[in-house]
């Protein structure tokens, strides 16, 4: 029987680590959070002055209780001590997170006193798990729902049969495939260039984690995202202008927007496209928190500087907090764009798109009718999309959201071949099938390189 939890292939030649260390180490742990209903953002560094000042493993976020609930991880695959002990909680009291938690695999030290010291910091809010990849994928889902609370059977029920901890280690793989490209190819670019602008919205992604006031962080992303449209369509111009990808000597430059927006040509235009996606989902993670904490009271009136901070934000930000307060399960919406987009793919099959909206409204904890009316957030955040953000692309018995990476899509489709076989892309016409291939092989040429 295979182990839902780990070992799951996405071809062969290309499959998790049956013991991860490092990395794959820390794309298990951010797995057990997102499972566990977090927003998951991993790697964020911070820098003062110019110069590097920290690096955080896992952050998470969530609404809970009426309140924002953060948590912040150290993940540990070889030893820890003292030192791990109290980085954690320093963080924690940095980033005024409800909880840190040391994510670690095994005790290196035989002296018992940092297993004691960890008991005695749980009333500082400072957690362990020892998370060991040799547990069944039932006892793994036991654990998310002691850490991070719920049902323990319904957590069962919810994160086994879905493969959701395999399906998030592909997606945090892929995306450090992805920004590993990309810091390459910015560390080249020149003052000017549009793989500059990529560089720009990359720190301006970490720095605005550090501001405080959510709505800040919204108009930060969002400054850039206005100041800079169609970011990756101009990466692509300038890759075709100066020969960057050897895909593009034999083909036109309209050919070329259309292999990278569809094909996964270009691995620099991939990252692009994932950066784009998840500033996206960043801006309406802070947007769903300003509505959220203005409902509840959590927000002033104005800054630091006597002006209303309100008043720099879109003017559709309005219409957006009402439509989060209106919608059941409103509070979920970022988990349910980071789920869809980053583990499903970001597509639809058009003739199962009901039953894969209900394993997405399981998976996020979302009833149906939300899930439909959530999907359409892009449209209401970022308008002024051609015909809005979501095309059933003709000939292919598939609905997309336009502009996802394809290796991503390509993991979705690898998920659904884990849950459904290849039956469900028997049934689609011939050039559907021939992009669900494109798409996988998109994906295993990223993580198998």
């Amino acid at each position: 029987m295979v182990n839902l939890a780990w070992e799951i292939p996405l071809t062969k030649g290309v499959t998790l680590p049956a013991e991860p260390t490092g990395d794959h180490y820390e794309h298990l742990a951010a797995a057990f959070l997102a499972a566990g209903g977090y927003f998951i953002e991993k790697n964020i560094r911070e820098r003062i002055e110019r110069r590097g000042f920290q690096e955080l493993d896992i952050c998470g976020w969530r609404w809970a209780d009426g309140r924002s609930d953060r948590i912040v991880a150290e993940v540990k695959s070889g030893g820890w001590g003292k030192k791990e002990l109290f980085t954690i909680l320093g963080r924690r009291v940095y980033l005024g997170c409800k909880q840190g938690l040391l994510i670690h695999r095994r005790q290196y030290d035989p002296d018992p006193v940092y297993s004691v010291a960890l008991k005695r910091m749980r009333p500082f809010g400072i957690g362990g798990l020892l998370l060991d990849p040799s547990e069944s994928p039932e006892a793994v889902a036991h654990a998310v729902a002691k850490i991070c609370g719920g049902d323990a059977d319904q957590t069962v029920a919810r994160v086994v049969p879905l493969a959701t901890l395999p399906a998030w280690r592909y997606c945090f793989w892929l995306e450090k495939r992805l920004v590993g490209a990309l810091a390459v190819a910015t560390r080249k670019s020149q003052p000017g260039t549009c793989l500059d602008e990529a560089k720009s919205l990359l720190e301006q992604i970490h720095n605005r984690f550090f501001v405080p006031d959510c709505r800040v962080q919204s108009i930060l992303l969002w400054r850039h995202y206005r100041e800079h449209p169609k970011l990756t369509h101009r990466i692509v111009h300038e890759a075709y202008r100066d020969g960057v990808c050897p895909e593009f000597r034999t083909i036109t430059e309209s050919e070329a927007q259309t292999r990278c927006a569809f094909d996964g040509v270009c691995p620099v235009v991939q990252a692009c496209l994932y950066l784009e996606n998840w500033a996206r989902c960043l801006i309406l993670r802070a947007a769903v928190e300003t509505a959220l904490l203005r409902e509840h009271g959590g927000l002033s009136e104005s800054g630091t500087r006597g002006f209303n901070i309100d008043d720099l934000l879109p003017d559709y930000f309005e219409d957006f907090s009402r439509y989060v307060l209106d919608l059941d399960c409103g509070e979920r919406l970022p988990q349910l764009w980071q789920t869809y987009i980053f583990t499903w793919g970001g597509f639809l099959i058009e003739d199962a798109a009901e039953e894969e909206m209900q394993r997405l409204g399981l998976e996020v904890g979302m009833p149906m009718s939300s899930i439909r009316a959530g999907l359409r957030a892009f449209d209401m955040l970022f308008p002024g999309v051609s015909n809005g953000w979501h095309a059933s692309v003709r000939g292919t018995g598939i609905r997309v959201l336009k502009l996802v990476p394809a290796a991503f899509r390509g993991l979705g489709v690898q998920r659904r071949r884990w849950l459904d076989g290849d039956e469900p892309f028997k049934q689609l016409p011939a050039r559907g099938g021939e992009d669900c291939v494109k798409w996988s092989e998109a994906a295993i040429a990223l993580l198998g390189g």
